[in-house]
């Protein structure tokens, strides 16, 4: 298993409150004119990737680097509910690579926070250590 990264307990809780914030803004709250123009001005699916990308941050920080392959869990769920909640939201349409973005966005960041802090990557290079 691996070991924890020692973030603090009241780091981790804001985290996991960020990340209610945004499921809550993603499920409840009508869509922010500045995501519309976000979204007008570059692609759907980078906007989606970014911001599933940065939900799998605050996850894993909240769970202090570990349970990886939860926070994949959690970011797909969270998707998943939101394109489900379009379905019944008049002017929005779920589309199913919305979700695949947003899974998409999730692995990539998990992917470069766990080579970042794996343990071979943080131990020191016997080459440039010593006199």
């Amino acid at each position: 298993m691996r070991q924890a990264l020692g973030i603090p307990r009241s780091w981790r809780a804001l985290c996991f409150v960020a990340v209610a914030a945004i499921a809550v803004q993603l499920l409840l709250l009508p869509e922010p004119a500045f995501a519309e123009r976000i979204v007008a001005a570059t692609s759907d699916k980078v906007v989606h990737a970014s911001v599933f990308g940065g939900i799998a941050f605050l996850l894993w920080a909240g769970f202090d680097g570990c349970r990886a392959a939860r926070v994949f869990a959690l970011v797909v769920a969270i998707g998943a509910l939101d394109e489900t909640h379009q379905m019944f939201v008049p002017g929005r349409d779920p589309d199913l690579h919305d979700l695949y973005a947003d899974g998409l966005g999730a692995v990539g960041v998990l992917m470069f926070l766990e080579a970042l802090t794996s343990p071979r990557a943080m131990a020191p290079d016997p080459l440039t250590c010593g006199d």
